[in-house]
Protein backbone atom coordinates (compact mmCIF):
# COMPACT_ATOMS: atom_id res chain seq x y z
CA UNK A 1 0.00 0.00 0.00
CA UNK A 2 1.60 3.59 -1.31
CA UNK A 3 1.57 6.05 1.55
CA UNK A 4 -0.83 7.99 -0.11
CA UNK A 5 -3.00 4.75 -0.02
CA UNK A 6 -2.73 4.69 3.77
CA UNK A 7 -3.61 8.46 4.30
CA UNK A 8 -7.01 8.01 2.78
CA UNK A 9 -8.11 4.71 4.35
CA UNK A 10 -6.75 6.62 7.41
CA UNK A 11 -8.84 9.45 6.67
CA UNK A 12 -11.83 7.42 5.96
CA UNK A 13 -11.31 5.22 8.74
CA UNK A 14 -11.30 8.53 10.84
CA UNK A 15 -14.27 9.92 9.46
CA UNK A 16 -16.50 6.98 10.31
CA UNK A 17 -19.57 8.00 11.36
CA UNK A 18 -20.00 4.47 12.95
CA UNK A 19 -17.11 5.01 15.14
CA UNK A 20 -17.30 8.72 15.61
CA UNK A 21 -20.75 8.04 17.24
CA UNK A 22 -19.48 4.72 19.22
CA UNK A 23 -16.70 7.29 20.79
CA UNK A 24 -18.92 9.93 21.21
CA UNK A 25 -21.32 7.72 23.08
CA UNK A 26 -19.14 6.38 25.03
CA UNK A 27 -17.99 9.92 26.10
CA UNK A 28 -20.89 11.61 26.69
CA UNK A 29 -21.95 7.95 28.96
CA UNK A 30 -18.95 8.76 30.96
CA UNK A 31 -19.48 12.58 31.09
CA UNK A 32 -23.31 12.13 32.06
CA UNK A 33 -22.26 9.96 35.13
CA UNK A 34 -19.89 12.01 36.12
CA UNK A 35 -22.21 15.13 36.15
CA UNK A 36 -24.88 12.54 38.35
CA UNK A 37 -22.48 10.88 40.42
CA UNK A 38 -23.25 11.83 44.12
CA UNK A 39 -20.52 12.89 46.36
CA UNK A 40 -19.67 9.74 48.13
CA UNK A 41 -19.19 8.08 44.74
CA UNK A 42 -15.17 9.80 44.17
CA UNK A 43 -14.50 6.02 42.68
CA UNK A 44 -16.90 6.27 39.73
CA UNK A 45 -15.85 9.41 38.92
CA UNK A 46 -12.22 7.94 39.16
CA UNK A 47 -13.15 4.73 36.63
CA UNK A 48 -15.24 7.88 34.34
CA UNK A 49 -11.76 9.80 33.99
CA UNK A 50 -9.65 7.02 33.18
CA UNK A 51 -12.47 5.71 30.51
CA UNK A 52 -12.24 9.25 29.36
CA UNK A 53 -7.88 9.10 28.72
CA UNK A 54 -8.43 5.85 27.93
CA UNK A 55 -10.87 6.89 24.58
CA UNK A 56 -8.39 9.78 24.07
CA UNK A 57 -5.70 7.73 24.04
CA UNK A 58 -7.29 4.37 21.82
CA UNK A 59 -7.65 7.12 19.07
CA UNK A 60 -4.10 8.22 19.44
CA UNK A 61 -2.72 5.25 19.31
CA UNK A 62 -5.43 3.78 16.29
CA UNK A 63 -4.88 7.08 14.54
CA UNK A 64 -0.96 6.68 14.72
CA UNK A 65 -0.72 2.98 13.79
CA UNK A 66 -3.45 3.72 10.15
CA UNK A 67 -1.35 6.20 9.36
CA UNK A 68 2.07 4.68 9.69
CA UNK A 69 1.36 1.39 10.00
CA UNK A 70 3.14 0.76 13.38
CA UNK A 71 2.18 0.66 16.54
CA UNK A 72 3.44 2.36 19.50
CA UNK A 73 5.25 0.94 22.28
CA UNK A 74 2.93 -0.27 25.06
CA UNK A 75 3.39 -1.22 27.94
CA UNK A 76 2.64 -0.61 31.65
CA UNK A 77 4.37 2.62 32.47
CA UNK A 78 3.59 3.70 28.60
CA UNK A 79 -0.54 3.08 29.31
CA UNK A 80 0.07 4.76 33.00
CA UNK A 81 1.62 8.50 31.23
CA UNK A 82 -0.85 7.73 28.52
CA UNK A 83 -3.87 7.83 30.38
CA UNK A 84 -2.73 10.44 33.57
Amino acid sequence: MTPEQRADKAKATLDNSFIKDAINDIRTACINNIRNSSHDQSDLRDDMYYMLRSVDCFERVLEKHIKTGQVEQINDIAIKRMIR
